[in-house]
């Protein structure tokens, strides 16, 4: 993971000691490092939340093992992050949880500075699960009868090389392996409510998704109109999505997805998805609609290995990018923009 323009990246490469795990302050509040990062916090007023309070579990220091069955409070430190596509598998993952221990009243404290849309995602949430920003008095730890600190699990080794669902699974304290595949392609998007039937307005349609939350991870600009016009020409249909593009067969819906709402309709409508290592492959798979992914750094198993209608396509064959998550390196973003003309190739 490259640094650059990164706070919080830097943070963490520049005082090891105070990531991977919540921190708290000199006041006795517990922060995520993300949130001290951004916010310009000084690191020396921190120390590790391990350090003080002995009794946090932490899959990243040893695995998880908790008789749910005598948990009535649980506490999730930074459950389940600031992306979107991580929230959908992570609130997965507490689905399967609930499922089996459904007594559980559990609490997400959460980054104070996540992104308005991927917060409206936790509305979704089942009445038994509370969500507070952060920070939090560390004296409020005590009133729950387990704490799993998830914080700043970009860092942790297994979130790079464990299936993500898998990840999450082993992070709350579930054996994953025992976790059939069918509760892990996050069907519990099918049980919100529709509100736009967008096929009303503009009948059968392709879906294309080519923006992920970075660059390196994104179709480059140059092959959309490209790609869009292969697909009206695959599937006979009209192609709608999230590029700015003036073709035939095509529109910019971006103005109708202003919302969760909108967003998870425009998916759930589909088709057929289209798009990268990004969220709407994720809600493709709980919606059950057949999508088509594509990867460049983060090799597909590690995404898409329990959706059974995504066709995964792993483009850096030299493997020069495997395992990066972001990057600003002009070189980086020049070799990754130039493995989309073998994706036209390919047939969907």
């Amino acid at each position: 993971m490259h640094t650059a323009d990164n706070p919080a990246a830097q943070w963490g490469q520049q005082f090891p000691q105070l990531r991977a795990q919540a921190i708290v302050d000199s006041n006795g509040m517990v922060w995520l490092p993300f949130d001290a990062a951004n916010t310009q916090q000084s690191p020396h007023q921190f120390s590790p939340l391990s350090a003080c309070y002995d009794q946090v579990c932490c899959a990243n220091r040893t695995s998880i093992d908790l008789d749910f069955g005598n948990i009535g409070r649980l506490l999730i430190i930074n459950g389940f992050g600031l992306a979107f596509g991580d929230s959908v598998i992570g609130i997965t993952a507490l689905h399967a949880l609930l499922q089996r221990h459904p007594h559980l009243q559990v609490s997400l404290w959460r980054s104070s500075t996540c992104p308005a849309y991927v917060e409206a995602l936790y509305n979704y949430l089942p009445k038994s699960v509370s969500v507070t920003a952060l920070p939090q008095p560390a004296e409020r730890l005590a009133a729950f009868d387990a704490v799993i600190d998830l914080s700043d699990f970009l860092f942790w080794q297994s979130f790079n090389d464990l299936p993500m669902i898998d990840f999450f699974l082993h992070a709350i304290g579930l054996p994953y392996a025992d976790i059939p595949a069918a509760e892990k392609a996050n069907s519990w998007l099918a049980s919100i409510a529709p509100v736009h039937d967008w096929r009303r307005e503009f009948g059968d349609y392709v879906l294309f998704c080519p923006h992920a939350s970075v660059a390196l991870r994104s179709i480059p600009e140059r092959w959309h109109a490209p790609m869009v016009e292969r697909l009206h020409a695959q599937f006979d249909l009209p192609v709608l999505g999230f590029a700015n593009l003036d073709l035939p067969g095509y529109r910019n819906v971006s103005a109708l997805s202003t919302t969760i709402a909108q967003w998870l309709d425009w998916v759930r409508h589909a088709q057929h998805v289209v798009s990268v290592d990004s969220a709407s492959i994720h809600l493709a798979a709980g919606f059950g609609i057949p999508s088509t992914g594509y990867f460049v750094s983060i090799p597909p198993q590690l995404r898409t290995r329990d959706y059974p209608l995504c066709q995964s396509i792993w483009l850096d064959a030299q493997q020069r990018l495997t395992g990066l998550h972001e990057s600003n390196v002009h070189d980086v973003i020049i070799y990754a923009e130039s493995l989309w003309p073998e994706a036209l190739k390919l047939t969907i």
